[in-house]
C-alpha cells in the first residue's frame, strides 16, 4: 500500500500526518545537551557534566481535524522532507502561516559589487525556506544583508545578533548603503538603551521582544549563540518570518547547544571556508606562530577552572615572560609601529601582563570597587595601573580602530564586535580550548586593511607542554587552526 504524508507548516513548527511517520524522525529531532551538575555527595563533591536528552518533537491532536499528528520545530523541515522523498513517500504540503516575503526585486542589486561567491550564496538563501550560512569573519555578510534589504523594499526585516557592538557595526554598514523611501523608512535600531524599530531593524538579540513579531524575514547573525531556552522562547513568536542563520562557528558550544541550530534555523545550506574566502579576495590569509611553554605547574586534576588558570596561566611568570618574548619577536618582524592586540580571558591576567609591558593599554569590562580591591590584594593591580572605565573602553576602541592606539591587552570584551582593519598581530595568551573562540578571536585579523594593502595577519599562540591538561587545550586550538588552513610555524 502506498504511504502518503501531509506536512503542515505552522509558524515555528511543522506537523506531519499520519502521526506514525514521526517515529522515524524522533531520534533526528532529539538533541543531547550538556548540563553542569553542582558538587554533591553522590558525585564525590566534584562538578561534572551530565548529558540530558531534549526532544524537540511532540505528538498532539490537530485542533480542527481531530487527527493525531507528529509535530517538531520547523528547522527540521528540510531534513524531514528529504527523508520522506528518499523513501518514495508522496508528500502534500500546506503552509498555514506563510511568510509575508514577496518575490524579490533583483533590479535593486545593480549597484552592489560582488566578490567571489557572495552572489551564489545569496541565491541559495533565496532558494531555501530556511537555513544556515557558514562563513568566516570579514567575508562580507554585510553585503548579503544589504542585498536582502534592497530586494524586499516593502517587507519588515530584522537582523539580530547577540553582541551590541556587532549590532552597531551592522547598523552602521546598512545605513551607508540604504537610501530610504521616506522619513519613516530609515534603518532602525533596538537594544543597548535604544528602541527605534523601523521597516528594517538591527536588533541586539536580548531586545528581540521589542521587535515586530509579524516580520517577514529574520536573519540571526552568530546564530550559534541564539539557541538558549530564553532565545528559543523569543524566536518562536516570529511565526511568519523566514529564518536565516549566519555563523563562523557552527559547532563547539560546551553545552552542545549548537545541536539546536538546525531545529531553529534549519540545516547548513552554504559553507564558505577560510581558504575560499581568501582566494576570492574577501579576507587575508593568516599564519600562526607557536611558542612552547615548558615551565609551570602541572594543574591537571584541579577541578575549579579559575584556580587552574590562575596557577597555570595568569600567575605563571615563565609563561608571561614568554608572551613578552613573542611580542618582541613580532615587533622585530613587523617593526615597532605594528599594531598588536593581546587577548586574555580575565582582567587579572591583563594587568599582570601589563606589569611586564607597561607601554600596553588594558581594555576590560566594568570593574566594581570590591573587585578592584581584590586585585590589589592579589598583587595583580599595582600603583600606576588604571582601571578601564566604560568611557575609556569606548575611546580605546575608536583609537585602536583608527590606528592611533597600537598596543592593547584586552579581555574577551574585544573578542567580537570590533572591526580592526589594520591589525597586524593578535597574541592569544588566554590558553582556552574552545573551538568557537579559536575561530572567533583570530577573526579580528582577517580584514583586508584600510587601503586594501594588507597581505596577511599573524596569530601567535602558545603550546603549554608543562601541564597535560593545558597541553590538551593547546592541541584543541591548533586543530581548529589547521581546519581553517592557516599556516602554522613553530618558533620556539
Amino acid at each position: 500500500m502506498n504511504v502518503e504524508a501531509a506536512v503542515s507548516y505552522i509558524g515555528r513548527f511543522i506537523g506531519i500526518e499520519p502521526a506514525e511517520l514521526g517515529t522515524r524522525f524522533e531520534s533526528a529531532c532529539t538533541t543531547t545537551l550538556v548540563e553542569q551538575e553542582m558538587p554533591n555527595a553522590s558525585n564525590g563533591w566534584k562538578r561534572r557534566a551530565v548529558p540530558v536528552k531534549v526532544p524537540n518533537f511532540w505528538y498532539a491532536v490537530h485542533p480542527v481535524t481531530g487527527r493525531r499528528m507528529f509535530y517538531c520545530l520547523s528547522g527540521y523541515g528540510p531534513m524531514i522532507l528529504g527523508e520522506l522523498h528518499k523513501s518514495n513517500i508522496s508528500v502534500t504540503e500546506q503552509d498555514l502561516m506563510p511568510s509575508r516575503l514577496p518575490e524579490p526585486s533583483f533590479d535593486a542589486l545593480s549597484a552592489i559589487e560582488w566578490r567571489g561567491n557572495q552572489a551564489s550564496v545569496l541565491a541559495t538563501m533565496l532558494a531555501y525556506r530556511c537555513g544556515v550560512i557558514v562563513c568566516p569573519t570579514g567575508w562580507g555578510k554585510s553585503f548579503l544583508l544589504a542585498a536582502l534589504m534592497l530586494m524586499y523594499p516593502k517587507s519588515t526585516i530584522i537582523f539580530t545578533v547577540p553582541s551590541r557592538d556587532v549590532a552597531r557595526e551592522i547598523y552602521d554598514a546598512l545605513v551607508k548603503v540604504y537610501v530610504p523611501v521616506d522619513e519613516d523608512d530609515y534603518v532602525g535600531f533596538v537594544g543597548d538603551g535604544h528602541h527605534d524599530p523601523k521597516r528594517v531593524t538591527v536588533a541586539v538579540s536580548h531586545s528581540l521582544k521589542y521587535c515586530d513579531k509579524n516580520a517577514a524575514l529574520l536573519v540571526g547573525d552568530e546564530c550559534h549563540a541564539l539557541v538558549s531556552e530564553s532565545f528559543r522562547m523569543i524566536l518562536k513568536e516570529f511565526k511568519r518570518a523566514k529564518f536565516i542563520g549566519m555563523t563562523a562557528s557552527p559547532t563547539g558550544r560546551s553545552d552542545n547547544g549548537d545541536s539546536l541550530i538546525e531545529a531553529i534555523f534549519g540545516p547548513v545550506i552554504a559553507t564558505v571556508d577560510y581558504g575560499e574566502a581568501v582566494t576570492d579576495g574577501n579576507i587575508v590569509p593568516l599564519k600562526v606562530w607557536t611558542f612552547e611553554c615548558r615551565k609551570g605547574p602541572d594543574v591537571t586534576g584541579i577541578d575549579r577552572k579559575d584556580l587552574k588558570d590562575r596557577a597555570g596561566l595568569w600567575n605563571n611568570r615563565d609563561r608571561n615572560l614568554l608572551v613578552v618574548d613573542a611580542v618582541n619577536a613580532a615587533f622585530k618582524e613587523y617593526g615597532e609601529d605594528a599594531q598588536i592586540l593581546i587577548m586574555v580571558d580575565k582582567t587579572e591576567h591583563a594587568f599582570r601582563l601589563q606589569q611586564l609591558m607597561p607601554d600596553f593599554t588594558v581594555v576590560t569590562g566594568d570593574l566594581d570597587a570590591d573587585r578592584a580591591q581584590e586585585l590589589q590584594k592579589q598583587g595583580a593591580l599595582i600603583p600606576g595601573q588604571r582601571l578601564c572605565t566604560p568611557k575609556d573602553r569606548k575611546r580605546y576602541k575608536k583609537e585602536f580602530s583608527a590606528g592611533k592606539l597600537k598596543r592593547v591587552i584586552a579581555t574577551f570584551v574585544w573578542s567580537k564586535g570590533v572591526n580592526f582593519q589594520d591589525l597586524n598581530v593578535l597574541v592569544r595568551a588566554d590558553g582556552l580550548g574552545s573551538s568557537i573562540q579559536s575561530t572567533q578571536v583570530p577573526g579580528r585579523l582577517s580584514r583586508l586593511g584600510t587601503n586594501k594593502q594588507k597581505t596577511h595577519g599573524l596569530l601567535i599562540d602558545f603550546i603549554d607542554s608543562f601541564s597535560s591538561d593545558l597541553f590538551g587545550r593547546s592541541m584543541s586550538r591548533l586543530r581548529v587552526y589547521k581546519q581553517h588552513g592557516w599556516k602554522i610555524e613553530k618558533i620556539s
